[in-house]
Protein backbone atom coordinates (compact mmCIF):
# COMPACT_ATOMS: atom_id res chain seq x y z
CA UNK A 1 0.00 0.00 0.00
CA UNK A 2 1.20 3.50 -0.68
CA UNK A 3 2.37 5.65 2.19
CA UNK A 4 -0.34 7.74 3.69
CA UNK A 5 1.84 11.17 4.09
CA UNK A 6 3.77 12.53 1.33
CA UNK A 7 6.74 13.42 3.87
CA UNK A 8 9.65 11.77 3.54
CA UNK A 9 10.80 9.92 7.30
CA UNK A 10 13.60 11.90 8.81
CA UNK A 11 16.37 9.63 9.42
CA UNK A 12 17.01 7.90 13.13
CA UNK A 13 20.27 9.72 13.09
CA UNK A 14 20.25 12.94 11.72
CA UNK A 15 23.12 13.43 9.35
CA UNK A 16 24.18 17.04 10.84
CA UNK A 17 23.63 18.95 13.97
CA UNK A 18 21.74 21.67 13.83
CA UNK A 19 23.78 24.97 13.19
CA UNK A 20 22.83 26.55 16.49
CA UNK A 21 20.96 25.37 19.35
CA UNK A 22 17.35 25.78 19.77
CA UNK A 23 15.82 28.65 21.69
CA UNK A 24 13.36 26.78 22.98
CA UNK A 25 12.78 22.71 23.70
CA UNK A 26 10.47 21.15 21.16
CA UNK A 27 8.81 17.56 21.70
CA UNK A 28 10.70 14.51 19.45
CA UNK A 29 7.82 14.98 16.80
CA UNK A 30 8.39 18.74 16.67
CA UNK A 31 12.38 17.89 16.36
CA UNK A 32 11.40 15.35 13.56
CA UNK A 33 9.18 17.73 11.61
CA UNK A 34 11.93 20.46 11.66
CA UNK A 35 14.31 17.97 9.99
CA UNK A 36 12.63 16.99 7.46
CA UNK A 37 11.15 20.70 6.60
CA UNK A 38 14.92 21.61 6.60
CA UNK A 39 15.48 18.65 4.39
CA UNK A 40 12.91 19.78 2.17
CA UNK A 41 14.08 23.06 1.72
CA UNK A 42 17.87 22.11 1.29
CA UNK A 43 16.27 20.15 -2.10
CA UNK A 44 14.19 23.38 -2.91
CA UNK A 45 16.90 25.61 -2.55
CA UNK A 46 14.87 27.29 0.48
CA UNK A 47 12.26 28.35 -2.67
CA UNK A 48 9.15 28.13 0.58
CA UNK A 49 6.44 28.01 -2.89
CA UNK A 50 7.52 24.82 -3.97
CA UNK A 51 8.29 23.20 -0.45
CA UNK A 52 4.66 24.13 0.17
CA UNK A 53 3.52 23.07 -3.38
CA UNK A 54 5.48 19.53 -2.64
CA UNK A 55 3.55 19.13 0.82
CA UNK A 56 0.37 20.35 -0.79
CA UNK A 57 -0.23 23.52 1.82
CA UNK A 58 -0.88 27.38 1.38
CA UNK A 59 2.34 29.30 2.01
CA UNK A 60 0.90 30.77 4.46
CA UNK A 61 0.58 27.41 5.73
CA UNK A 62 4.28 26.69 5.62
CA UNK A 63 5.88 30.07 6.82
CA UNK A 64 3.45 29.49 10.44
CA UNK A 65 4.58 26.13 10.68
CA UNK A 66 8.67 27.41 10.03
CA UNK A 67 8.15 30.15 12.54
CA UNK A 68 6.42 27.29 15.34
CA UNK A 69 9.60 25.30 14.55
CA UNK A 70 11.90 28.00 14.88
CA UNK A 71 13.75 27.88 11.33
CA UNK A 72 14.57 31.21 9.62
CA UNK A 73 13.93 30.97 6.20
CA UNK A 74 15.39 34.76 5.13
CA UNK A 75 19.11 34.10 4.77
CA UNK A 76 21.66 36.81 3.99
CA UNK A 77 24.45 35.00 1.51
Amino acid sequence: APPALALPVAPAQPAAAPAEPLPVKLNPIQANERQVLLQLLEQHRWNVSNVAKALDVSRNTLYRKLHKLHIEVSHPD
